[in-house]
């Protein structure tokens, strides 16, 4: 009907328009045009003040709701959408009648990734008695994602003193979350979480560890992350060693990488294809005369280390 829109999803645009104006005061904020909305509403970030001028830093991501409900991802396809995000998710709820903003965070979210047979996830704005779990075995977790990291009238916004306070609890969760969105791409099995933490309240003493090895070891996509990470590290080790002519040192890095690959076939990588040159290299410039040296691959194919150095 011309001259008309439809009333119940407009309610939703009205709360990105004040999600919008809430996380434009920490930083910059960018709305999703709706033709483009497949589930992030507002790209974001902080901001830090340099004398006149704002720096940005600390890139997250927002979903934006007007009723306070969970958000689920159906489906194995939805589940992996969520997962691969290289960004923090936060989660905000407007209550336009109260004027009422709540944010949450989605840690969690990382402790999933290398999960192999999820249907879905549910992020519930619920606490539980232990907020942060591995999830070992589930295949519909439940994240409750427990208190609001930030709960506020929105009339606070103009209060300096909330901005910067309200900023530094976002970009304490946010660099949290960065570390384990860094953990989870080399492959890691370990992520850090706090034990406690209170809303309003920047959180600190992130010092706990969860880890979901038993449900990551079935993932070859995680593993083959952290096995090219690996081979990436010891060629740089490798090529030390070299450098400071330690023929020592060198065998033992590469015995230690041919023990490695002995149980663990390992794909085909760019770290694989890095420790070959390094070794090579690093033979040529000792003037070793060493044995081939024989990394097996995941196909059943391996690896022989010796000859021209690989570019």
């Amino acid at each position: 009907m011309p001259g008309s829109i439809a009333a119940n999803p407009h309610e939703g645009t009205r709360s990105e328009y004040l999600a919008l104006y809430v996380f434009s005061a920490l930083g910059t904020a960018v709305p999703v045009p709706h033709p483009e909305d497949s589930g992030i509403d507002l790209y974001c970030t902080l901001g830090k003040m340099i004398g006149r001028r704002l720096a940005v830093e600390n890139y997250f991501l927002v979903q934006v709701k007007s009723q306070k409900v969970s958000v689920r991802y159906e489906g194995p396809e939805q589940a992996r959408w969520v997962l691969t995000h290289h960004y923090p998710i936060l989660i905000c709820y407007i209550d336009k009648t109260a004027g009422i903003v709540e944010i949450y965070q989605t840690l969690s979210l990382s402790f999933l990734y290398a999960k192999t047979a999820l249907n879905s996830i549910t992020l519930s704005p619920t606490e539980v008695a232990k907020q942060f779990s591995d999830h070992t075995g589930e295949t519909d977790p439940v994240i409750h994602m427990g208190k609001p990291i930030l709960k506020f009238d929105i009339s606070k916004i103009g209060t300096k003193h909330w901005r910067e306070n309200a900023r530094e609890t976002v970009r304490s969760w946010v660099e949290i979350e960065r570390e384990n969105i860094g953990l989870k791409l080399v492959g890691s099995t370990l992520f850090r979480y706090p034990e406690a933490y209170k809303t309003n309240v920047p959180v600190v003493g992130a010092k706990s560890f969860i880890g979901n090895v038993f449900d990551t070891d079935k993932s070859a996509e995680h593993r083959a992350a952290f096995y090219d990470v690996l081979l990436r590290q010891l060629a740089q080790l490798i090529s030390l060693a070299a450098a400071d002519k330690d023929i020592h040192r060198f065998n033992s890095i590469a015995t230690f990488a041919k023990s490695i690959t002995d149980h663990q076939p390992i794909p085909d990588c760019w770290g694989a294809n890095l420790f070959a040159f390094s070794y090579n290299t690093g033979c040529k410039h000792l003037n070793l005369s060493s044995p081939p040296l024989v990394l097996n691959k995941a196909d059943g194919r391996s690896y022989t280390f010796v000859g021209t150095p690989v570019g």
